[in-house]
């Protein structure tokens, strides 16, 4: 198959049909149900009356006076926004209605929480067996001691043992800077929602779904094991190979990560101190690694005469692993980002456009408009084969 051939064949949105009631908030749920319409599933986002919270978290824009934030932008293209009140027994009604013409339900409340509703999965098998019925947790519905947690990416984190290896010199642990956890679940949701589908020859089969958060993040774990085999921890950036890390150059920093003694034979003949290559202080990673500091030093004099372009090409000339450490302002002032597909523009329903990361699987949202908030309600709520595309 050609590029150009596979390009169009990721775009003939496998999941085209599929109808999803998405009651999840915040950040894992939604990516779930974005990857989902990106793939061709009409989404219908269900809001509580006063929307859900990330629509005001940060900066906002504001559409026919509804607020609409960025944050709530990036995980939320391509889907219609109805408004439920699940806490009023009309609301609830209105939802089960909706829910005899539902392919999906998609839901991250804490366990416990729908069955209080009157709308689990033994409730909505009754009123619709065909329909999948999927959640999303913080624990396993199985964890007799936690499975009833509220929990967050950050908690997950810690619990699942992945924050303890990005800690300083000091060994305190370094929050990520961005919700890891909650990307990994969401991405797990997919893949058990639409293998689920493919086991079922992409039909609904009323399956029950249900994946966790730190189990989500266990699954990424890689030194659980090695622990188990040999009592390692785990390499923490304070104990990793030298140079391994960010680096200072003249306009901002790179990362460059020499795991092999050639790269570090090549550096050294890109810095002007082939000496270092053959220098039995250095030459080798078991005692080049007792020096982090020293190789930051002899490395840094030389990247701060330099930019980052310009370190990064000479590196990367010679095969040694390295790039830019990018900031938000530089990710979206590149040209080459927007060109090699990693970026798309989307328009915000307000007559603005904005740049969000593409899909990494490859396909290309077919509606990317965010629909206003309440511009669609249950009584609009139109049978599958009358609905939208």
């Amino acid at each position: 198959m050609k590029e150009g051939e596979a390009h169009l064949a990721m775009n003939q949105k496998p999941l085209t049909g599929l109808r999803v009631l998405d009651l999840t908030q915040i950040v894992a749920g939604p990516y779930c149900s974005m990857m989902l319409a990106d793939a061709g599933a009409e989404v219908i986002k269900v809001e509580p009356p006063a929307g859900e919270p990330v629509r005001t978290r940060g900066l906002v824009r504001y559409d026919q006076g509804e607020p609409i934030s960025a944050y709530f932008l990036t995980v939320n293209r391509g889907k219609r926004s109805i408004v439920v009140d699940l806490k009023s027994e009309a609301g609830r009604e209105e939802f089960r209605s909706l829910i005899k013409d539902t392919d999906l339900l998609l839901e991250n409340f804490r366990k416990g929480t729908m069955e209080r509703f009157g709308l689990g999965y033994d409730s909505i098998h009754e009123l619709n067996p065909q329909v999948m019925y999927a959640s999303i947790r913080a624990y396993s519905d199985d964890d007799e001691v936690r499975s009833t947690w509220g929990g967050l990416a950050l908690v997950a984190e810690g619990e699942g043992g992945i924050a303890s290896y990005c800690v300083d010199r000091d060994g305190r642990p370094i929050w990520f800077g961005f919700p890891l956890a909650d990307y990994v679940v969401g991405l797990t949701a997919y893949g058990a929602i639409t293998t689920a589908l493919a086991g079922n020859g992409g039909r609904p089969n009323g399956q029950l779904i249900s994946v966790s958060m730190l189990q989500a993040v266990l699954s990424i774990n890689a030194w659980i094991s090695s622990y188990e085999m040999n009592g390692n921890e785990g390499v923490t950036l304070a104990q990793a190979t030298a140079p391994y890390g960010y680096y200072q150059a003249k306009d901002g920093f790179i990362t460059i990560a020499v795991t092999r003694d050639k790269h570090w034979v090549s550096l050294c003949d890109i810095i002007g101190r082939v000496d270092l290559g053959i220098d039995p202080r250095y030459k080798e990673a078991s005692v080049r690694n007792q020096r982090p500091e020293e190789v930051r030093e002899i490395l840094e004099t030389w990247l701060c005469l330099r930019t980052r372009d310009e370190c990064v090409t000479a590196l990367n000339e010679f095969g040694v692993p390295c790039g830019r450490v990018n900031t938000p302002s530089d990710l979206l002032d590149s040209d080459e980002l927007s060109r090699s597909g990693y970026l798309i523009d989307v328009d915000d329903g307000s007559g603005q456009s904005i740049r969000l990361p593409a899909n990494p699987m490859g396909y290309l949202p077919s509606n990317p408009r965010v629909h206003r908030f309440n511009e669609d309600n249950g009584a609009r709520f139109t049978p599958k084969s009358e609905s939208l595309p």
